[in-house]
């Protein structure tokens, strides 16, 4: 200010605006995911009970598809509060939004409340459901039987379960004995 008289500001610019002036273009944006080695994760249902824990070699997080993929990973799976299954896989991935986990890469599992175990080629839990799939491959055992199929279909502590085989196979190792009885059926 000179004077007491302030300069007038210039009129704006009648037309297109200059290019500092116009509006930034949109990008697209990358998807947001976070990678992490030997990681911990857990899962808590509304109540604050947890429904699973996991530990894995490594862990990729991905916002935009609401997943996690995890590499060789140690999975607890949880009832009522309690653990009900323990298993591992080669890799997982973990839907949040469906509350599906896919589990693949040789999955092998047990629950010390049934007391049986499994191994398949690839197997879903759905938390929804409660519900434990197993295919390809099938052996599904407890201490002194096993049976072999192409499909397992169970609760998540495998205290109710359905082999599904073309044929399914049933051995039953008796006491006193050096073989086991085998039985085939559909």
């Amino acid at each position: 200010m000179v004077g007491g008289c302030a300069p007038r500001p210039s009129p704006a610019p009648k037309g297109k605006p200059r290019a500092a002036e116009q509006a930034p273009e949109k990008t697209a944006v990358a998807p947001v995911r976070l990678k992490q080695r030997g990681m911990s994760i857990s899962l808590s249902d509304e109540k604050g009970q947890p429904v699973f824990e996991a530990s894995a070699a490594s862990l990729e997080v991905d916002e935009n598809t609401k997943t996690g993929r995890m590499q060789n990973p140690r999975f607890t799976f949880y009832e009522g509060g309690k653990a009900a299954l323990r298993a591992r896989a080669g890799a997982v991935v973990v839907d949040y939004a469906k509350k599906i986990v896919h589990l693949d890469g040789g999955v092998e599992g047990n629950s010390e409340a049934s007391g049986y175990s499994f191994r398949a080629d690839r197997a879903q839990w759905d938390y929804d459901k409660k519900e434990l799939r197993a295919w390809g491959k099938v052996r599904f055992w407890q201490k002194e039987w096993e049976a072999k199929g192409e499909e397992l279909v169970g609760d998540t502590a495998l205290k109710r379960a359905r082999l599904i085989g073309s044929p399914a196979t049933l051995r039953i190792a008796q006491r006193g004995t050096e073989k086991p009885k085998t039985a085939r059926g559909r």
